[in-house]
């Protein structure tokens, strides 16, 4: 009998011990279980926060390719094409440089002036520059005559930008107002960045998108991008601002109405796209890019250039 209660009793013991194993793997399991939804949880939690981060931060884009251009050297200031394809940059506030679709650098003009700024070609195909008070207009053969001369444009860096629009009326910025000349030459006051809910401190680049129905301006002193709708009348309303965007200048549009700022104290380029998402253009490398500029037919349509005071041009893809 003694022998009986024995084996009944490691029947039993053995029993209670794969009852023991059974429920020791439930609660492991379980534990895996809790341990891999807590996991879940906080990998949710941080791309949230990611998420969260990025829609308040500029994206950062690395450029795939810059390339330099060594044949030209100098303070280098002021970028444009015209419709021949030929390339033109301001050396030195005095010289206009060349450069055809084929690599061709040539001295095309000169002008008089202190400080040249910026420079751009009308519909008429000639090369217009705004040089602090003056305002140059050189036809084909290299000749450079002096447009007119705004004499009280003498604070800061005087008429700070050039533009047209397809109607053939000129655009110059002083301080913080815009002002518009007619074909005629009839000025007029288009922005007056004193008055208003939005106001400027400094208006350097400004910008139409392709259809003409977005304007944009921008001002590197408080660091920020402004773009207005342009109603039926031809005024700006609608001020839609973007914030710190740094030592934001000058801006061009490409062919989809993204507006590219230059940053003339970092190696970036901001982008600001149709649907307002902001990103930041990584340039490898020094450069203060103070004017840019897309080229046309031989330099490339979607190709940006770009012109730095420590006398480099390159292009960025």
């Amino acid at each position: 009998m003694n022998r009986n209660i024995i084996i009944v009793l490691l029947i039993l013991f053995i029993i209670l011990n794969v009852l023991a194993c059974s429920n020791t793997e439930v609660s492991r399991d379980n534990a895996s279980n809790m341990l891999s939804t807590a996991t879940e949880y906080e990998n949710s939690k941080i791309q949230s926060t990611t998420n969260q981060t990025e829609a308040n931060t500029p994206q950062e884009v690395e450029l795939s390719r810059i390339e330099i251009f060594p044949e030209i050297t100098g303070n280098l200031h002021g970028i444009a094409f015209d419709h021949s394809s030929n390339m033109f940059i301001g050396k030195d506030s005095k010289e206009i440089i060349k450069v055809t679709p084929d690599g061709k650098f040539s001295c095309f003009a000169e002008i008089t002036s202190d400080v040249l700024l910026n420079m751009t070609v009308g519909n008429d195909d000639c090369l217009y520059i705004v040089a602090k008070t003056k305002v140059y207009k050189v036809t084909d053969d290299g000749k450079a005559e002096l447009l007119f001369e705004e004499k009280e444009f003498t604070q800061e860096f005087g008429g700070h930008n050039i533009i047209f629009d397809s109607e053939g009326n000129m655009y110059i910025p002083y301080l913080n107002t815009i002002y518009k000349y007619t074909p005629s030459l009839q000025k007029s006051v288009f922005l007056d960045g004193s008055k208003g809910d939005i106001t400027f401190s400094l208006i350097a680049g400004m910008a139409f998108d392709k259809e003409e129905k977005k304007f944009y301006v921008s001002d590197p002193q408080r660091n920020n991008v402004v773009r207005y709708n342009v109603n039926s009348e031809g005024n700006l309303d609608s001020p839609c601002v973007f914030e710190n965007i740094p030592c934001s200048e000058y801006i061009v549009i490409d062919c989809y109405d993204n507006a590219y700022i230059g940053d003339y104290t970092g190696s970036f380029i901001t982008r600001i796209t149709k649907d307002s998402s902001v990103e930041k253009i990584v340039l490898s490398g020094s450069y203060d890019c103070n004017t840019i500029a897309f080229g046309n037919k031989g330099f490339g349509s979607q190709t940006l250039y770009g012109t730095s005071h420590a006398g480099k041009l390159f292009k960025i893809e």
